[in-house]
């Protein structure tokens, strides 16, 4: 294996186990919620089932005839991740008769760390204001940062242990451009 895919498999976060990383809510446990509970548990009171929503945190913690769905921090005594592991057919969520699939081994243990780590919900993206991102402080001694995103590609750059080089003349310029665009090297 080459060196730059090793680094590359060693930098992708993507390709980190999920067990190794905290786990993030809306890429992590919405999907599977909305997948497989949200149709019986979620923001429809017509459809609603066992007045749990687990569309909400707040329903997610909330005292239904002395059981939770969600204790933060204390897996084993959260009702839904007690549903979601039963070999008991009456008890397993999601049920037999809704056609959905149960939960594999790999989303049941993300619900487990996921309420380990607090059960915390976070608000989707689309609904978040849009807030200003100051630009990194980078220490620029090449020239690189010529327009404020520049700063960010260059930490990121640097971040992860790359260190830019010096900007190509113009001939190399023209050439590596006439090279992306035609696909064939310049003529004289």
């Amino acid at each position: 294996m080459r060196l730059g895919t090793l680094v590359f498999l060693c930098l992708s976060p993507g390709l980190l186990s999920p067990l190794t990383a905290k786990v993030n809510f809306t890429r992590d446990i919405r999907p599977i919620l909305s997948d497989k509970c949200f149709a019986c548990h979620g923001p429809d009171e017509k459809t609603r089932k066992a007045k749990l929503r687990l569309d909400t945190r707040e329903g997610a913690l909330k005292d239904l005839e002395g059981s939770r769905a969600i204790v933060p921090g204390k897996p084993d005594v959260s009702e839904l991740l007690h549903r979601i592991t039963t070999d008991d057919e009456d008890d397993r969520m999601p049920p037999g008769k809704s056609g959905k699939k149960s939960l594999t081994k790999k989303q049941a243990s993300l619900f487990r760390q996921w309420i380990t780590e607090g059960g915390e919900y976070q608000m989707h993206w689309s609904y978040k204001p849009v807030a200003k991102a100051d630009p990194p402080k980078v220490l620029d001694n090449g020239g690189f940062v010529r327009n404020p995103i520049d700063s960010f590609i260059l930490k990121r750059a640097i971040d992860a242990g790359y260190n830019p080089s010096q900007q190509a003349d113009s001939i190399t310029l023209v050439r590596r451009l006439y090279l992306d665009l035609v696909g064939l090297p310049p003529t004289p």
